[in-house]
């Protein structure tokens, strides 16, 4: 069994996917609905933007988190006003590159070339 939620706002939408159990919450934008930004890649960027990526180590424990559901909700609670900046109209093609280029970094990190 499996379901889909979603909900949207003024600022981006949030789409809740439960299949057998695990739940999977990605964001979007209201310029193209149809493409979903992973919950932890956005946090990847915030952390970045912050300045919270110190090292290597940090960045490799960044790109390979798997977030709780409650942890998800946390981030976008503190984050509210970053994320809706990052998905607005203004930002959106920058953040779609910037998170391309981040899902392709974790993919090397978590599944390194020989």
């Amino acid at each position: 069994m499996g379901a889909l939620i979603q909900f949207e706002n003024d600022d981006f939408g949030i789409r809740f996917i439960n299949d057998r159990g695990i739940i999977d919450v990605d964001l979007f934008s209201l310029i193209d609905k149809e493409y979903l930004f992973h919950t932890e890649l956005l946090e990847y960027l915030v952390k970045v933007e912050d300045g919270l990526i110190a090292d290597k180590w940090s960045e490799k424990m960044a790109l390979t988190k798997v977030s709780s559901a409650e942890e998800r909700v946390v981030f976008l609670q503190a984050s509210y006003r970053v994320i809706s900046s990052m998905l607005s109209s203004q930002n959106f093609l920058r953040t779609k590159i910037d998170i391309e280029a981040t899902g392709e970094k974790r993919s090397d990190v978590m599944f390194p070339k020989g």
